[in-house]
């Protein structure tokens, strides 16, 4: 997959997540028609239904895979953006940590 990050960034009272791409922020949609886990917004730094929002929009955009996202989204809650700190007011998720958790998590065989 192409070399980009993600930033993920408090700003006021709201969680805003980017696709950074040689310097350009795109902002990245929540994925409500997914799963509607926050109406209210995107979180990180705890394992509740704004961090699962989150986890949710950075996979379907990464993966461009909706089920796996979907299957994937509350391990990488947990795993990843429950643990991101609260305090810091930006964040960044190369593709090589996306790369290297989905590696331990490869879709289960039918």
């Amino acid at each position: 997959m192409p070399e980009f990050c993600y930033h993920i960034q408090r700003r006021g009272s709201g969680v805003y997540l980017t696709r950074n791409v040689r310097t350009v922020e795109i902002p990245v949609s929540p994925r409500l028609d997914l799963e509607n886990h926050s109406p209210t917004g995107l979180e990180y730094g705890y394992p509740g239904s704004g961090p699962a929002q989150l986890a949710l929009a950075v996979l379907a955009d990464y993966l461009h895979d909706d089920r796996r996202a979907l299957d994937l989204h509350q391990e990488y809650k947990f795993d990843v953006i429950a643990k991101l700190d609260q305090n810091q007011p930006r964040h960044t998720i190369t593709t090589a940590s996306l790369d290297e958790w989905l590696s331990h998590h490869k879709p289960e065989e039918d």
